[in-house]
């Protein structure tokens, strides 16, 4: 099992949510269960390293925040 590293984000504009594509993460939401849902920012170098890898689309990813 593969797990990433999230920080929680407080972005409430386009423009900061763009700001942090340019400094090379990627704005996510976490949906579900009977939490609230929660912003997200993922590093684009994990995630890419990640789909790269043969059987990315049949593992679980575990997202610690």
């Amino acid at each position: 099992m593969n797990t990433i590293e999230a920080t929680i984000r407080n972005t409430n504009t386009r423009g900061e949510v763009n700001s942090l594509r340019i400094k090379g993460n990627i704005p996510a939401i976490v949906y579900g269960g009977s939490d609230k849902n929660q912003k997200i920012s993922l590093s684009k170098k994990n995630i890419k390293n990640l789909i790269e890898k043969k059987n990315f689309l049949s593992n679980i990813i575990s997202i610690n925040l």
